[in-house]
């Protein structure tokens, strides 16, 4: 494992037009994020010539939708489409020991992701170490609200919800 000095710096934009920002039942959200890694150390290059860093970019873009099937909140058809892709530039680009560090890497697996896989396990190589440098995923679900009928707080949260995942790195 080699030590390297991270300075990471990003952007994000959103676009939410939900109607309900915990429990959406109709509208959207999009989400593209943008990172850079490498500049802040490459300005120091000169103080510090002997300091390791990997100049690196990614790019994160995410839309989720939310239909209301039943003008009730009573069964809401869900999708998520999410994309990445990262890669080293400069003279990192040039030199195979510089290298994106595991912890800004992309994964997938887990219970905001793909659900059939665990946490971080889904990756390029099959090493949670490793993960990727492209990513997709998607779901869709279909969430039904099982209780709507009672006026019990409690029981008026539960729901039952089916879905299928995709993805990989």
């Amino acid at each position: 494992e080699r030590i390297q000095f991270n300075s990471i710096l990003g952007f994000t934009i959103q676009r939410d037009k939900t109607n309900d920002l915990f429990r959406p039942s109709e509208g959207f959200i999009h989400t593209a994020t943008i990172q850079e890694s490498g500049l802040l150390p490459l300005l120091l290059k000169n103080a510090q010539p002997n300091l390791p860093f990997t100049q690196f970019y990614s790019l994160t873009l995410q839309g989720r939708w939310y239909f209301d099937l039943t003008d009730r909140r009573f069964s809401i058809f869900a999708l998520k489409l999410k994309a990445g892709y990262e890669n080293k530039y400069g003279e990192s680009s040039l030199d195979d020991s510089r290298t994106i560090p595991p912890a800004y890497r992309f994964y997938a697996g887990g219970g905001g992701s793909v659900r059939g896989w665990k946490s971080r396990d889904l990756s390029a190589t099959g090493d949670p170490l490793f993960g990727g440098n492209v990513a997709m995923e998607g779901s869709a679900e279909l969430r039904m609200k099982i209780m709507k009928s009672l006026s019990d707080d409690f029981l008026d949260k539960i729901w039952l919800v089916t879905f299928i995942d995709f993805g990989n790195v």
